[in-house]
């Protein structure tokens, strides 16, 4: 343990002497995780696999409809969140607490502590892709402030089965170029779509990082859908706006209907899938995106055989192009849906398995940082989640039939990687 303990030191000392005053800073990597392998037909079967998918996607589904509601109160339009962001990090804090603290944030991801550790990589695999025109790349981070004691046991664990690099950041001396620091490593794994200052405060004894980044696109030479003629779509506000849409290519299966709306997808050339629900007429998103339907949707099959055993049902999807994007502090949603208490009280969190000294420390902020473009290209996204844990002090806020399903009105979506992970979700209700 005491030789992480002297390479954080030592590496903090050379980079903290060196660097000019008021210059972004890293600290020096304190334990590099290995590249991420395709998983083997035998893996992606696995019994221990699906079991941490079924957890994750029952924690997707209350996630994306908890935040859905939670947005709905506010008046922002077009949102988006990550739930596999959030589960990610999550796993990452499952890592460093004990006693009720971790039984609450394993309960919430909906595994035990065992199959976590031993599976979790599985999940992250499965996700993880880096090919030419399609990418899938999730990172984990842990950031220590400099000089506070840490076990070498828990940091190796996040590197060896999370995939978690872990660096040495001052948040308490040189509070602005930490903060710098993470913003360029964020901004750097998200391709420059994530690019803002956390403000974590000069009290942070550790921060818990996420990122997600997506790019893919919806021909196998990379050109661009065709456009519709212009045809109406139904905003939010009631009003009618007309629009050239998206003109997606047929895919085999049908509409699945659910409680009050129908939902298919738009299939993109490295396996992720958009897909869309919509309400029926008379209903609104708020009617329809519901944890119930959204975990429906994505399990339900396309069902592209005919119930006379001859037919082949294919479907479009014809939609609009659009952006959305959001900044939430989840702390609220994660206490009131999932039952996640103790991790946000001083006087119950444990964090013994990475703070063995740590007094009356606790999580003081969940962020979520998200951005999502669809246009006639493909799709490119990014989702950062920051968990910063400290001393309780006042946290920064944060802000062959073939068919045609046309999305001519306000409408939900769900990005699903390969795997069937839940990477993005929101809602469109202007365009």
């Amino acid at each position: 343990m005491k030789f992480w303990k002297r390479v954080a030191a030592a590496a903090c000392a050379l980079l903290f002497s060196a660097a000019p005053a008021g210059c972004a800073y890293r600290g020096d990597e304190l334990g590099a995780p290995a590249q991420p392998e395709a998983l083997s037909f035998a893996e992606r079967q696995s019994e221990e696999l699906s079991a941490l998918k079924a957890g994750a996607a029952d924690f997707s589904a209350r996630f994306a409809a908890a935040a859905y509601a939670a947005r709905a109160r506010s008046e922002e339009q077009n949102f988006a969140v990550s739930p596999l962001s959030a589960y990610m990090a999550l796993a990452l804090a499952a890592e460093c607490t004990a006693g009720e603290t971790q039984a609450q944030l394993l309960q919430a991801l909906g595994t035990d502590a065992q199959a976590l550790g031993e599976n979790f990589a599985l999940l992250y695999r499965g996700v993880f892709r880096d090919a030419e025109r399609a990418k899938v790349l999730p990172t984990n981070s842990i950031w220590l402030q400099e000089g506070l004691p840490f076990e070498e046991t828990c940091v190796g664990a996040l590197a060896e089965k999370y995939f978690c690099h872990s660096y040495a950041a001052d948040f308490a001396g040189r509070n602005k170029e930490a903060n710098a620091a993470l913003r360029s490593f964020i901004k750097e794994q998200t391709k420059g779509l994530i690019d803002r200052d956390f403000g974590l405060d000069e009290l942070t004894a550790f921060a818990l990082v996420n990122t997600l980044y997506l790019k893919d696109v919806w021909l196998q030479d990379g050109g661009d859908l065709a456009l519709t003629e212009p045809l109406p779509f139904a905003q939010a506000d009631g009003s009618v706006k007309k629009l050239r849409m998206l003109r997606g290519t047929y895919a085999a299966g049908r509409p699945h209907t659910g409680d009050g709306c129908t939902s298919f997808f738009a299939k993109l050339q490295g396996g992720s899938r958009l897909l869309f629900i919509l309400p029926d007429e008379g209903k609104g998103v708020g009617d329809v995106f519901t944890a119930d339907n959204i975990a429906e949707a994505c399990a339900a099959n396309a069902n592209a055989a005919g119930e006379d055993g001859e037919t082949l049902y294919f479907t479009r999807c014809i939609f609009p192009a659009f952006t959305a994007g959001g900044s939430a502090d989840l702390k609220a949603l994660l206490e009131e849906e999932f039952g996640i208490g103790d991790f946000f009280d001083e006087n119950a969190c444990d964090l013994s398995p990475l703070l063995p000294e740590a007094n009356n420390m606790c999580c003081n902020s969940v962020r979520q940082e998200v951005q999502l473009n669809v246009d006639r290209k493909g799709v490119e996204g990014a989702a950062a989640t920051v968990i910063s844990v400290g001393p309780t002090s006042a946290a920064p806020g944060g802000k062959e039939v073939y068919l045609d399903f046309t999305v001519d009105r306000a409408f939900g979506f769900i990005l699903l990687g390969t795997d069937g992970s839940v990477l993005f979700a929101g809602a469109v209700e202007q365009v």
